[in-house]
């Protein structure tokens, strides 16, 4: 089931920052998870834990070592419409001793066909979470927040507040937003998210990509890409994501 999947993942973290685009550092986030997994090493297979995965290979936490260059087959047992594809073909990068431990991390790279790809589990998770190549843009049909769930504000550059936003998706890329106010794209913004339950607010930069009127409700919806991400606001993002997804698979 889907929902076992989401339960799975813990926490979002920030990779190292290289000379990506500050805008483009969502393809830096992966995502700790604690998922049971078959690991297929040519003729043999081994049960083995998913302990982060990001948009383009996962680490594993194995019982023995698997030399750089060998591929895996990584299944994930749970079956669901969602992911119809439970397999995927990865190829290994590193694989070192774990200190104090007999087991292994073994960091691997995806290798399989992009169809493949599109139709697993790896791929679901991906998407659900905005991480990947989907922009935020496309998520119209993943609007899942009512409007009184979660506060938002918003203030441009010149520190005056947008009047009124609601918002309406959030991922690990951005959000989207009802506003009254037409936005530009390029625009820069502060936001401020939450609190939601337990948590703080977020307060975390954005950058306007479009802004259309929606004819069905007619507002005006805004999407936005989050730039300058720290590790802090990543970390907090995370929890926020996940919190929302999980209370939208009951």
């Amino acid at each position: 089931m889907l929902r076992g999947l989401l339960d799975g993942l813990k926490a979002f973290v920030l990779g190292k920052v290289d000379d990506l685009d500050p805008a483009e550092r969502r393809r830096l986030v992966r995502v700790r998870s604690h998922l049971r997994v078959t690991v297929g090493i040519g003729k043999h297979a081994q049960q083995a834990f998913l302990h982060d995965i990001g948009v383009k290979g996962l680490r594993l936490k194995l019982r023995q070592k698997v030399a750089a260059g060998r591929h895996l087959q990584v299944t994930y047992a749970d079956s669901s419409p969602d992911y119809p594809e439970k397999q995927i073909r990865c190829r290994v990068t590193w694989c070192r001793q774990l200190p104090g431990e007999k087991s292994y991390s073994c960091g691997a790279v995806y290798d399989d066909t992009p169809e493949r790809m599109r139709a697993s589990w790896v791929s679901c998770i991906l998407r659900e979470l905005g991480l990947d190549e989907t922009t935020i843009v496309e998520r119209r049909k993943h609007i899942r927040i009512t409007s009184d769930e979660v506060a938002v504000g918003l203030t441009d550059a010149e520190g005056q507040a947008v009047n009124a936003p609601e918002l309406v998706d959030l991922s690990a890329g951005g959000a989207m937003v009802r506003t009254r106010n037409r936005l530009h794209p390029g625009q820069r913004l502060s936001m401020r998210v939450g609190p939601l339950q337990s948590l703080e607010p977020l307060r975390i930069g954005a950058e306007v990509l479009k802004c259309d009127l929606d004819r069905p409700t007619s507002s005006l919806v805004t999407s936005l890409r989050f730039v300058d991400l720290t590790e802090e606001q990543v970390g907090l993002l995370g929890e926020y994501v996940l919190t929302l997804l999980r209370k939208q698979r009951p």
